[in-house]
C-alpha cells in the first residue's frame, strides 16, 4: 500500500511541475499567445536527463578503463623491474664464474710452475703413457669378464665400424 501512495504522489508532483504554461508577448502592438504543453515539458525534461545518464555512464566508463590501464601499466612496470633484477644478477654470476675461472687458471698455473722447478719434466712418464694407449682406443677388460662379452655388438653404429668387444 505504501508503494501505492508513493507512486500516485510522485506522479501528482510531477504533473504539479509541469502544468501548461502560457506566455504572453506583446510586440508592435499586437498580442501574441505562446503554450507550451504539459508533455512538451516532460518530453524535454526526460531527454535532458536521458542525456545526463548517457553521459555519467559514459563517464563512469571511461574511468574504470583508465584504472584498469593504470593498473596493468604498474604490473607492466614491476614485471620490468623483476627482469632488470634478474638480468643484473645474471650479470653478477656470470662475472663471479669468470673470476672463479681466472683464479683457477692461475691456482693451476702456479701448481705447473711447482711441479716443472720440484720434479722437473719426466719425458719418461709420457713416453709410457703413448705406449699404453690401446691402438683402436676402445677400453682394455681385465681377464674374467671378458668372457661375459659375446661378439655381436650391442649399438647399431659399432656395426660399422670396430667393436670393442673382446674377440671382436
Amino acid at each position: 500500500m505504501h508503494k501505492q501512495n508513493t507512486g500516485k504522489g510522485l506522479r501528482a508532483r510531477l504533473d504539479h511541475m509541469f502544468t501548461d504554461r502560457e506566455f504572453f508577448m506583446r510586440s508592435h502592438g499586437q498580442v501574441r499567445f505562446l503554450t507550451i504543453s504539459a508533455i512538451l515539458q516532460k518530453r524535454i525534461f526526460y531527454s535532458v536527463a536521458a542525456a545526463l545518464a548517457f553521459w555519467l555512464v559514459v563517464t563512469l566508463a571511461m574511468m574504470i578503463n583508465q584504472l584498469t590501464v593504470s593498473g596493468e601499466r604498474m604490473a607492466l612496470a614491476q614485471k620490468e623491474a623483476e627482469v632488470n633484477s634478474t638480468e643484473s644478477r645474471v650479470a653478477n654470476y656470470r662475472a663471479s664464474i669468470e673470476d672463479v675461472a681466472a683464479d683457477l687458471k692461475q691456482r693451476q698455473d702456479v701448481l705447473d710452475q711447482m711441479t716443472e722447478q720440484f720434479v722437473g719434466e719426466q719425458p719418461e712418464a709420457a713416453e709410457s703413457v703413448e705406449q699404453n694407449k690401446p691402438t683402436n682406443n676402445c677400453p682394455k677388460i681385465p681377464g674374467r669378464s671378458a668372457r661375459l662379452f659375446r661378439k655381436r655388438p650391442i649399438l647399431p653404429s659399432l656395426k660399422r665400424g670396430r667393436s670393442c668387444l673382446p674377440g671382436a
